[in-house]
Formats: structure tokens, C-alpha cells, sequence
């Protein structure tokens, strides 16, 4: 049966017997003969594929194994039987040691592909029994409120293997249910990322549709359902599979269902504009105070790829409730590497936020969950660029790295200071305020040298950092000036050269 694929209906079982398995130890190309005993042994391998239906999954059960593992830790340093998703990168399990019945090792698939895998250099008389089976792709997650602890229960939901791209033909149905027969269901998207032909379905307590979202929706609204259970159904149906998505489920009780301070998550988008700033700023009536759950996705428009890197920056994040939170992310997902996080204790004051720099295929994550008054202020720079290697910039003799930073024209500055801006506005060059960072975190990519990550840190000696300009049908109008990092509400403005940006509208 090696380099087989059998399929497997819904329901039906299966096994797999490994018995009097022999090898000579070089492979299959080498006889015993030509075999150096000096060299290592060349496992060999025998595989077979299951394959079910698209709303299924496998489950593989390991009833006995007589591997050893060659090893103190239990790891498998000699042969054993890998279980894995070939769909999936990095996925899957690996098998060995000495199990008997009692010990039944399991291995559950998120979708309808599996491979197992005998990778093996000795002989066996009797290596392993394994059983398989189809099931559907139908789970339940209980809880319920915890009332003598601050919050609710909760986890999440998710599409397979997320943030890997969902198969293009797949379903799967979440029942959330509460044990309290009282209670309610909360459910927050924090992921949605899904096709134009793929949705995700909601279905109350009584069986009735709550919603049904598909991939032109940015992100749904908070639902609530009526009663203890609530359902979500996905459906993947088509060629372009995307990220998928992920909710935050909450088991509540009343009068939690009403939340009276519910944020709003009319807000937030994607941005792909070359440039400018995202602000939010007189959100509420003087002696109140309201609620927002924003998420953007910065990343560069596909169609401008000259654009090779994209930087953000937080320029202001003031008087905010105490329960605030504001997080950047290396990627456009919530599992993405995190980068920076602020809280309210920390919006008393304007942070003199960090610069950070990555590859413009990465993109950058940001999510707000903030309390706003009408003093409350928040401002977060972006622009996309490349670089340009082989440059210098001159500057006035005594002039720091940080003093030819500024950006402000109109400030009262020395004639070697204007004169020097004039020249840099000739070349392009892009000016910052505040600290640089070039990120070489998890998923960064190589520096403009191209020989590596650069350092964290101001951008590399000798080279700088060159704006192309921009197309004139973009559609867009170029803002000549925009409030800079650190002039929010101090009644200066900061030029800022070849940048084009657009307000942030809430997502339909």
C-alpha cells in the first residue's frame, strides 16, 4: 500500500498494520553489499494518504508502537511514524516508542487530508497497529460565567490552521453553548479574512439566523445571542482561499448580554495609501465618555510594488480610559509578533513613540480598544518607501543625526538648518522625529543591503531613503502638509514631502 490515497467516508474505520518490515540500512538504490558500515543508515520511507469529505476530518489512533526512540527525552531520534496535513506546512506529529494498548496515542486532522509516514532503517516483526476513522467536522465549546472572578469564561474560535490560508473547499459548524441555561453568548471577531465566496454563518439559541457575513465584510459587529447556544457555520467555497478568521467567544449572564458600555467596532479598515496619519480625536460630548474596538490593516497596495517598506509610528495617545489598550503587530493577523503595546496608565502623557520599519509584503496589524473622552487624542504615523543605497546626506557641521531630524519648516532654525531641508526636499530624502527601529523580529526580512536583517536602530550608514513618486490618477489629493509626530494640538504643522494619505473611513 506505499503511495497509495484511499478514501475514507463519513463514519467509516480503518487500520494499518507495519509487520515484518526489513531493510538493508542504505536505502533503497544500495544493496548490503555496497553498503559502507562506517556511514550512517538511510532511512526509507512508506507513506499513505487518507483522504474524506470536505466537512470532515480524520482521527488517527495509534493502538500499539514498538519504535524506540533512541533517545533519554522521549523524542524520536531513530525511526518513527509521522502523522502530518500536506496541505499544512508545519503540521502534523511524530510516533515512536514502546505503547501498548492501554496507551492510545491520538491524532486529530483540522481537515480532509492526512499522510502517514514510515520513516524507518531497521527491521521490524511487529512496528505498529494503527486505526483511522472519518468524523465531521462538528465541535461544541461549554462554559460558562465565572461568578466569583472578574470576567467570563471564553476561547475562541477559528478557520484551520489560522493564520495558514482555509482550503478551498471546506465547512465546519461551532456550537458555543452555556451551561447556565440563563445565560448568553458574546462573540468578537478579531480575524476576518475570508473570500468573497466563502461566509461564515450565525445561528441563535431558537434556530433562527442571527447573521451571515462573507469576505466583502470587513469585520462583523459584536453579536449577542438570545439565549444559552449559539452556532457559527463556515463555509469555504472557491480558488482563493484567504487567512480565515478568528472570534473571541464569552459565556455572560444578564445583565453582561446588554453591555451597556459596548464598544463600537464601526471603525477601522484597511489602509493602503503611500502615506499620512491615522487620528481619532473629539470622540465624545464633554462628560462622556465612548467605547471603540478598532482594527486596521496597514500594508502596501499590491500595484505599487516599487514601494518596498512600510513604517508606522504612535505620535500621540493621550488621556485615555484607564481600560485602553493599543497594540501593533508584525503581520496583518492577531497572532503576528507583537511590536508594541500601550495601556491607559500609559496615556498621560505623549510617548515619543518608536519607529518601526519592515518589508511592505509583511504589513503591520494595529488594534485599538479604547475608552474616549473628549480630551482623549490619538495619532499614528504611516508611510511606505524604498530605499536607496550608496547615498549621503550632508549636514551642517555639528548638526546630530536627532537635530536634522526636524521636519518643521516653520520653526526658527539657523540658515544652514533651512538650507540643508531645501537640499534634502531635492533629493527625497524622508525625515523622522523620534527613535528608529528596523524590525528583525520573527517574519522580518532582509535589510536593504540584502544581505541580512539590519540592525535595530537609525537606518544604515550610507544608505537613505528615496520616495518614488507617486502616480497622479491615484485618485487621492496630495496633502501638502499634515500634523507631525509631535505637533498634535501645538499649533504647528509639519511638511511632510511626497506623501499622500486619506481619512479612515468606517468600514461598510
Amino acid at each position: 500500500m506505499n503511495g497509495r490515497k484511499y478514501y475514507v467516508a463519513l463514519g467509516e474505520t480503518g487500520s494499518i498494520n507495519a509487520i515484518n518490515v526489513t531493510t538493508d540500512g542504505a536505502g533503497a538504490n544500495s544493496s548490503s553489499g555496497d553498503r559502507d558500515p562506517n556511514q550512517p543508515r538511510i532511512p526509507q520511507r512508506c507513506s499513505v494518504e487518507l483522504i474524506t469529505c470536505p466537512s470532515c476530518h480524520i482521527v488517527v489512533s495509534i493502538l500499539y508502537i514498538n519504535i524506540p526512540t533512541c533517545s533519554s527525552d522521549g523524542s524520536c531520534q531513530c525511526d518513527y511514524v509521522w502523522v502530518k496535513e500536506p496541505t499544512v506546512g508545519k503540521s502534523g506529529q511524530e510516533f515512536c516508542g514502546i505503547r501498548s494498548n492501554h496507551t492510545v496515542q491520538k491524532y486529530h486532522s483540522k481537515t480532509k487530508l492526512v499522510s502517514i509516514d514510515f520513516l524507518y532503517s531497521y527491521s521490524y516483526a511487529d512496528a505498529f497497529n494503527i486505526e483511522f476513522t472519518a468524523e465531521g467536522n462538528i465541535y461544541t465549546h461549554e462554559g460558562q460565567a465565572e461568578y466569583h472572578h472578574k470576567g467570563s469564561a471564553s476561547g475562541y474560535v477559528e478557520s484551520p490552521h489560522f493564520p495558514v490560508a482555509y482550503p478551498s473547499d471546506y465547512g465546519v459548524e461551532h456550537t458555543m453553548r452555556n451551561l447556565d441555561s440563563r445565560g448568553f453568548v458574546q462573540l468578537v471577531f478579531t480575524d476576518f479574512q475570508i473570500s468573497p465566496w466563502s461566509y461564515v454563518e450565525l445561528i441563535n439559541s431558537n434556530g433562527s439566523r442571527l447573521d451571515v457575513f462573507n469576505g466583502n465584510t470587513f469585520r462583523p459587529p459584536i453579536v449577542t445571542s438570545d439565549g444559552p447556544v449559539m452556532v457559527l457555520r463556515f463555509r469555504a467555497n472557491d480558488e482563493y482561499p484567504d487567512a480565515g478568521f478568528r472570534a473571541k467567544y464569552t459565556f455572560v449572564n444578564y445583565p453582561e448580554k446588554y453591555w451597556f458600555n459596548k464598544p463600537s467596532t464601526d471603525c477601522g479598515g484597511v489602509v493602503e495609501d503611500l502615506g499620512g496619519a491615522i487620528t481619532m480625536m473629539n470622540m465624545a460630548n464633554p462628560g462622556y465618555t465612548r467605547n471603540f474596538d478598532c482594527i486596521w490593516l496597514l500594508r502596501s497596495e499590491t500595484t505599487y510594488a516599487y514601494e518596498t517598506h512600510i513604517s508606522v509610528r504612535v505620535a500621540q495617545f493621550e488621556e485615555m480610559g484607564q481600560d485602553s489598550s493599543l497594540e501593533i503587530r508584525q503581520g496583518l493577523t492577531s497572532l503576528s509578533f507583537l511590536l508594541e503595546s500601550l495601556t491607559g496608565q500609559q496615556s498621560h502623557k505623549t510617548p515619543q513613540g518608536q519607529e518601526y520599519i519592515i518589508s511592505a509584503s509583511v504589513g503591520f496589524y494595529i488594534r485599538l480598544q479604547g475608552s474616549f473622552s473628549n480630551k482623549s487624542r490619538l495619532a499614528i504615523v504611516y508611510s511606505t518607501f524604498s530605499y536607496e543605497t550608496n547615498t549621503e546626506i550632508s549636514r551642517p557641521n555639528g548638526l546630530t543625526p536627532r537635530d536634522s531630524s526636524i521636519s518643521n519648516e516653520n520653526e526658527t532654525s539657523g540658515p544652514e538648518l533651512k538650507q540643508e531641508l531645501e537640499q534634502t526636499r531635492a533629493r527625497g530624502v524622508r525625515r523622522r522625529r523620534g527613535k528608529r527601529k528596523v524590525v528583525t523580529g520573527p517574519g522580518a526580512e532582509d535589510g536593504p543591503s540584502g544581505v541580512g536583517p539590519e540592525p535595530a536602530g537609525l537606518q544604515p550608514a550610507g544608505a537613505s531613503c528615496r520616495r518614488v513618486p507617486a502616480p497622479k490618477d491615484r485618485g487621492h489629493p496630495v496633502l501638502n502638509s499634515f500634523p507631525g509626530p509631535a505637533d498634535f494640538g501645538s499649533g504647528r504643522r509639519a511638511t511632510a514631502v511626497g506623501l499622500r494619505a486619506r481619512a479612515v473611513r468606517p468600514a461598510a
